[in-house]
């Protein structure tokens, strides 16, 4: 999988720590770009060398290329077909973007609050 960090600020990196948990001391500084995501676990994503919140991170299928960028096209988010519900548990949902998980919230009839984590927005979504 891949994990990709676009923050809106330009300057702005991601802390990844060394478990997933806030308290637990970073790691370092993520970069804008993209990196290997091995597995999301509780809403965090681990990559190489520790967890990064997975809510500020665009994870999908495939592999980061050599200069750090994901391989493959997206279509951009005003073009994207609308999310429809997965039928694994979750695992899909947890690949999607927060963006893609409202819209599909919001199509099912499903209130999910302003605030809302990822994780939280999966569970609201499996809930129905």
């Amino acid at each position: 999988m891949i994990a990709a960090y676009e923050p809106k600020d330009e300057g702005k990196r991601l802390n990844v720590r060394t478990e997933p948990a806030y308290s637990a001391p970073v790691a370092r500084l993520m970069e804008p770009g993209s990196e290997q995501c091995f597995e999301v676990v509780g809403g965090w994503c681990r990559l190489a060398d520790g967890w990064a919140d997975a809510t500020f991170l665009t994870v999908r299928d495939g592999e980061p290329n050599a200069e750090g960028t994901a391989s493959g096209e997206e279509k951009p988010a005003d073009e994207q077909e609308p999310a429809e519900a997965p039928e694994d548990g979750g695992d899909a949902l947890r690949r999607m973007t927060v963006k893609e998980l409202r819209a599909l919230a919001e199509e099912s009839g499903i209130d999910v609050p302003k605030g809302a984590t990822k994780e939280e927005i999966v569970h609201a979504v499996l809930a129905g």
